[in-house]
């Protein structure tokens, strides 16, 4: 506390995450960082590393694994593994394997056809999908 009594005000603005304090003496102002997580899983990197500069330009975390990470990492963006704990993801960026383009070619065999079945970027949508509907209004 001020010895002189001076007035001070805290205020917050949860949305922004912003804070700033003030009184007659000092003005201190800080932001809260809140960082966004990602989760980046594309069969189809085309756009991808323009994706990732603009998450990483608004500070989200990239999450990916595979190829999609190895691309990322290889461009020189920050990108951690899919493996470790995460509490919340907040955006789920994915696309599937093109299993109609495979099955429609002329002579494709079985096998072939069976390796474009997507069950991971399925598997990922659905998590999304459950989870978003089970998550309290905010």
């Amino acid at each position: 506390m001020a010895s002189d009594g001076a007035q001070r005000l805290v205020s917050s603005n949860a949305q922004t995450g912003q804070s700033s304090f003030t009184s007659t003496h000092v003005q201190l102002q800080f932001v809260l960082t809140i960082r966004s997580n990602s989760h980046l899983s594309v069969y189809d990197k085309t756009g991808l590393l323009d994706l990732a500069k603009g998450l990483v330009k608004q500070n989200i975390r990239l999450l990916a694994s595979g190829g999609t990470a190895k691309l990322i990492r290889e461009a020189g963006f920050p990108v951690e593994s899919c493996d470790q704990n995460i509490n919340k993801v907040d955006y789920v960026i994915c696309n599937l394997y093109p299993f109609k383009d495979t099955v429609a070619k002329i002579n494709v065999t079985i096998p072939e056809a069976v390796e474009e079945i997507d069950i991971g970027g399925v598997t990922l949508i659905r998590a999304a999908a459950r989870t978003t509907a089970e998550s309290p209004s905010e």
